[in-house]
């Protein structure tokens, strides 16, 4: 039935004579997970979004409070908080058909797991055994084949997990025959800020063919290597660079922004350092195309004189300082509340542009967290579309590819979300389409990356169906 509508989608815009409306944009909202990533790691992830003829990358900040995500002089602490998968190695060099694997459990809370490979003439054989655990992993992160799936991947969908305090896991392996083992890897999640931790003394290894395991082998933490630094802003640029894509680079954002904190003076002076420094680094890419405010500007907030005032001042203050540094435009993606009524927004933005040039707007449209429907927020884009053309603002679509089930204006629990579906999506980009020069999406890593799987995967393929349908 999801290919019908997808069909039909398709099938209306080629007998209208439309081209049907894409993705051509994605946020990269970085976290401590994404901060890890490797350039090959950023390779897979952006080549997903170059399947789908997306062309430009917004990262959403560089800077988030006092979590830096590129090398800062300004930065407090080296690194942000810890959160890395770490292989942690053991050789064999032994013939066997068994092998246990003993893990003690140190953790407070957690010990997590996204991969074990057992390596034997350079080839892991792990997929291809039989394996049975003396404790079953929680319901909260099953197995299911993952441990030895070869998928090691940054996504806590990928975990097998035990909350298991104090005692030992232990896996068992049948090889289904005699072979030499050359060594075994274990890939571990370490995060403080989610309390898993490593197991303190590692993991032992005991092997057999006949009769009782062998003295166990352990691998230890004590050689370990820390990685070199992370600069996931320069993998960014790098990767984009090589397969032709754009990307607008986040300032800072002071995390109180959201509780209706808003110093303009000291935001203004903290990201002209953050541009400065950004600049300094990055400007040699070619694939920095701009800068992106990562504040959400909205008329409801700044509903006084004073505060639109404060708005203006910091835009023209970033707007100059940007055009004389870099020369580069400054894009930013605002939004609007419940029950909106676009030609009061509109006059709102009037007050506004005509202070200070905004090269690029793209309008959040408050579909995924439910502020809005998709009709409510299409009347929004059609009616704000002539002010934006009339101020010469490129007027672009962030078009919200989540789902919000918890947290304000859904009900009074905590924030979660998890990817839309197909039908939804393609009936925002459908309605916002014919008012736009662009449309681009909230977030690519978290809700529509095959990466993360689930859900985020299923939108991922039902969306590379749609955009390789050819139109008749």
């Amino acid at each position: 039935m999801k290919r019908v509508i997808i069909f039909l989608f398709v099938a209306v815009f080629s007998f209208t004579g439309f081209s049907k409306p894409l993705i051509t944009g994605a946020f990269i909202q970085l976290d401590s997970i994404l901060n890890n990533y490797s350039e090959e790691d950023w390779e897979r992830e952006i080549g997903y979004m170059k399947d789908i003829g997306i062309d430009t990358i917004v990262v959403q900040y560089s800077r988030y409070g006092d979590n830096f995500y590129y090398p800062s002089k300004y930065s407090e602490d080296e690194e942000l908080p810890d959160e890395s998968l770490l292989d942690l190695s053991v050789d064999v060099n032994e013939n066997a058909r068994y092998l246990k694997i003993q893990i003690p459990c140190t953790s407070r809370e957690w010990t997590l797991i996204t991969e074990i490979e057992i390596i034997s003439n350079s080839n892991n054989i792990a997929p291809d055994s039989i394996y049975e655990f003396n404790v079953e992993p929680s319901k909260n992160y099953p197995d299911g084949g993952k441990i030895v799936d070869e998928k090691s991947q940054y996504s806590w969908n990928s975990m097998v997990g035990w909350d298991y305090p104090g005692k030992t896991i232990e896996i068992n392996f049948d090889l289904k025959k005699n072979v030499f083992i050359d060594k075994v890897i274990i890939t571990f999640l370490k995060s403080d800020v989610s309390a898993v931790e490593l197991p303190e003394d590692g993991y032992n290894v005991l092997l057999k063919t006949d009769g009782d395991y062998s003295e166990p082998l352990n691998a230890s933490w004590n050689e370990f290597e820390n990685e070199s630094e992370k600069d996931p802003l320069k993998n960014i640029l790098e990767v984009s660079e090589k397969n032709s894509m754009d990307v607008f680079m986040g300032l800072g954002l002071n995390p109180d922004y959201w509780s209706g904190s808003f110093d303009v003076d000291k935001e203004l002076s903290e990201n002209k350092k953050v541009l400065t420094e950004l600049f300094s680094l990055y400007k040699n890419f070619n694939s920095l195309k701009g800068w992106y405010l990562p504040e959400e500007l909205e008329d409801r907030s700044f509903n006084t004189e004073d505060k639109k005032n404060d708005v203006i001042k910091y835009l023209k203050g970033i707007k100059t300082y940007s055009k004389f540094l870099t020369k580069k435009p400054i894009m930013i993606s605002p939004y609007f509340g419940m029950n909106p009524n676009g030609l009061k927004y509109g006059e709102w933005w009037e007050d506004i542009l005509k202070e200070v040039n905004i090269d690029i707007i793209a309008m959040q449209d408050g579909v995924g967290t439910h502020r809005t429907n998709v009709e409510e927020s299409t009347k929004v884009f059609e009616d704000l579309q002539p002010v934006m053309e009339k101020y010469g603002v490129e007027f672009w679509a962030n078009n919200e590819v989540f789902d919000q089930i918890h947290g304000w204006p859904v009900d009074i629990g905590n924030w979660k979300s998890e990817p839309a579906n197909i039908e939804r999506v393609l009936d925002q980009l459908n309605s916002m389409n014919p008012y736009v020069k662009k449309l681009i999406i909230f977030d690519f890593p978290h809700y529509m990356s095959p990466t993360d799987g689930g859900k985020a995967e299923e939108l991922y393929n039902d969306y590379l169906y749609y955009f390789n349908e050819q139109e008749e």
